[in-house]
């Protein structure tokens, strides 16, 4: 939890909203931690901000978006 916790502080203060999830890997005993960052309406804002976080902070990330369903 506490490098998820010291990512989540260093981003945040870098203007990104950030919040983390505690996940149970299956095979693994310890609670792993995911840091995520924003909810995005544009999947293309999400990408840019992928790209940014990338070149910037030397991150990786995965990318996961849920279509919303518009009447």
């Amino acid at each position: 939890m506490e490098r998820a916790d010291l990512l989540k502080g260093k981003l945040g203060k870098k203007g990104y909203p950030t919040f983390v999830v505690p996940v149970r890997i299956p095979g693994k005993a310890d609670m792993w931690y995911r840091v995520f960052i924003g909810r995005f309406s544009e999947k293309e804002a999400a990408i840019e901000t992928a790209h940014r976080i990338k070149e910037a902070e030397k991150l990786d990330s995965v990318m996961m978006w849920q279509e919303s369903s518009r009447s």
